[in-house]
């Protein structure tokens, strides 16, 4: 059982995570910086850093230092979360996504910076790529990408966090469609998305991601309750 300061120290460093501060492959500071800015002894961080590896969140390289695990991992750690272990139907994770992606992207507008927005443009470019080359599997995880860096823009650790088991690949892109119409629409939805996102204005960010998230339901078939369409 963790001890209250080993809890503390994990939740921080898992905050950092989620919220993109510490960003997917990049290593985190020493265990001397980390021991310091969290106020906690080594052994305690130690127990931390081993509980993350657990969780598939870091990996530890002998004689480099600790890593971020990539998106791949953390999608799939998302996957077995708790979330996931909640029995739920299709409409409801459409549904929650509608509303806490809407939201996120609103913030994100006000948050975001032109590295960011650049960020998001190559991702389009290589989706563009993938749509070319009929490479379903690379676009999905293009896919996960591209809403988890615009979660992280939104300025708000804790909808990132929310947002992350959410955003495990299988969950948002289950059943997979790979008709090129569809594959280009995805893109084009994206595009709309950055656009609005560029103009840093939160009703149109909004709007651009609920339009998206209510057409990738439609794709797949997933039907949503009529008051989804008279929420803000």
């Amino acid at each position: 059982m963790r001890t209250p300061v080993t809890q503390h120290a994990l939740e921080r460093m898992q905050t950092s995570i989620y919220s993109g501060e510490w960003a997917a492959d990049s290593q985190i500071p020493s265990q001397r910086e980390l021991a310091e800015l969290l106020g906690v002894s080594r052994s305690s961080l130690r127990e931390a850093i081993s509980s993350l590896e657990g969780m598939g969140l870091v990996r530890v390289e002998p004689g480099r230092g600790v890593f971020v695990a990539s998106l791949e991992q953390q999608a799939a750690v998302g996957r077995n979360s708790e979330v996931h272990q909640i029995d739920h139907t299709p409409s409801e994770l459409y549904e929650a996504r509608l509303l806490m992606e809407g939201w996120a992207a609103a913030l994100a507008s006000i948050h975001i910076t032109d590295d960011d927005i650049a960020a998001l443009r190559k991702l389009l470019g290589e989706m563009e790529i993938t749509v070319k080359d009929h490479d379903v599997t690379r676009l999905n995880q293009l896919d996960f990408e591209f809403h988890s860096l615009i979660a992280s823009c939104c300025g708000n650790r804790l909808i990132r966090a929310l947002l992350a088991p959410i955003f495990s690949e299988e969950e948002m892109s289950a059943p997979r469609l790979s008709d090129t119409a569809f594959l280009s629409s995805r893109v084009k939805e994206h595009k709309e998305i950055v656009e609005a996102l560029a103009t840093r204005n939160p009703g149109l960010a909004q709007m651009a991601m609920r339009n998206h998230v209510l057409r990738s339901a439609k794709r797949v078939q997933v039907e949503l309750p009529e008051h989804v369409h008279q929420l803000p």
